[in-house]
């Protein structure tokens, strides 16, 4: 099977590279963010954070 060049090789490691790196850092974010709605939540049912006309989360 013919490859490309060495040069054309390193350039596309780096791209998926490069992807990986933000699929994982999405992951991470999406990760907090599961963790997070449950204790805002609780947070909202007890009061701790109320919500005022025009607030947005």
């Amino acid at each position: 099977m013919p490859l490309p060049p060495l040069s054309a090789q390193r350039e596309i490691l780096a791209a998926v590279t490069a992807l990986d790196d933000h699929a994982a850092s999405l992951q991470r974010r999406l990760n907090a963010v599961r963790a997070a709605r449950p204790v805002l939540g609780q947070h909202l049912i007890d009061g701790t954070v109320v919500l005022t006309k025009g607030q947005t989360l």
